[in-house]
């Protein structure tokens, strides 16, 4: 390393503060020496004084750090705004009811006396009944079922 490599690493370290008073020393005499590197040292001092404030490190510190990754957090909040506005719309829809069906059911059959029985309707004369011969079978006559 040269005389001028080694002031200069000199220079980059004095403000972060792990210096030497002895490396100090020989700084400060080469800033005396050489005007841009006074200039130079000068611009460090103010940094180092900003350095030397408590909690100033790592505030700069937090603020060199890369931001947090922030597009999980917004899309996990879209997606929860969307389902709660599908949710919603789902409940509030207009309830279709159900359609209504006609069961269509037997009339209850009229009570009938007992003790008289249903009348039994008498065969009507068509023409065509009046060439047929007459059934074998013989229907009663009301009479005897009145009995």
């Amino acid at each position: 390393m040269t005389h001028g490599d080694d002031i200069r690493d000199l220079l980059g370290r004095y403000a972060t503060g792990p210096l030497t008073s002895a490396e100090r020393e020989r700084l400060f005499d080469a800033a005396l020496s050489d005007q841009d590197l006074f200039e130079e040292l000068a611009r460090e001092q103010e940094f180092k004084m900003l350095l030397d404030q408590p909690g100033a490190r790592d505030r700069m510190i937090r603020a060199l750090r890369a931001p947090a990754r922030r597009g999980a957090w917004i899309l996990s909040t879209a997606v929860v705004t969307a389902l709660s506005i599908a949710l919603v719309a789902f409940l509030l829809r207009p309830s279709s009811k159900p359609p209504q069906i006609a069961i269509a059911t037997a009339p209850p059959a009229p009570a009938v006396a007992v003790s008289e029985p249903a009348p039994v309707p008498e065969p009507v004369a068509t023409p065509s009944a009046a060439k047929r011969p007459e059934s074998p079978v013989a229907q009663p006559s009301t009479d005897a079922i009145k009995k």
